[in-house]
């Protein structure tokens, strides 16, 4: 079984995003940039799912994002 991850309010909404209608295009491990609410956020992909990514952040936090957000891969 795998291990339950704990979700913020901050990853429900993030999930939610439609900021484009194509889909983030990585695979586990890829860097990308995510492009938020004006901001910049460099993460490793960890998983991802048919509608979400799991992506780690330099601060070291897990987040959820939507696959449809801007971004493009380092």
């Amino acid at each position: 079984m795998p291990p339950v991850r704990k979700l913020t309010l901050n990853d429900l909404f993030n999930l939610k995003r439609r900021e484009t209608k194509k889909k983030v295009e990585a695979n586990p491990g890829d860097l990308i940039k995510i492009y938020i609410d004006n901001q910049e956020i460099i993460a490793i992909v960890i998983s991802v799912d048919e509608n979400s990514l799991e992506v780690n952040d330099p601060s070291g936090k897990i987040k959820w994002i939507s696959r449809f957000v801007k971004y493009k891969k380092i």
